[in-house]
């Protein structure tokens, strides 16, 4: 396997890294984002999400980070987010019904 091969794969892989207190995590999750308006939609509907303390999705490799209290919200809370919004989670794809939604511009194909 090639080293870049290597590497998109393992960004696709959901990490999670324990902080000090025991109930912060940060988890990393690729998405299917693709432009600012993408970002923009996703950064302020996890910003709502009782328990996100920190939200950011670079663009460039469409990893979306999140620092979360692992006591209010499971990843697997945020990755369905994520899906119900439109956007692809690692493994998970959009729901039909999110994905329809976005605008034509937000659509990878």
């Amino acid at each position: 396997m090639n080293r870049r091969l290597f590497l998109a794969t393992s960004l696709t892989i959901t990490t999670f890294l324990s902080r000090a207190n025991g109930k912060t995590q940060t988890v990393k999750i690729k998405t299917s984002a693709v432009c600012g308006m993408c970002q923009d939609k996703i950064e302020n509907a996890f910003k709502t999400i009782k328990g996100v303390e920190k939200v950011a999705l670079d663009l460039e490799s469409n990893i979306l980070t999140i620092d979360f209290d692992n006591k209010k919200v499971s990843v697997s809370e945020l990755k369905s987010t994520l899906t119900k919004l439109g956007y692809d989670a690692n493994e998970l794809k959009a729901t039909k019904e999110g994905f329809e939604k976005l605008p034509h511009c937000c659509k990878k194909m």
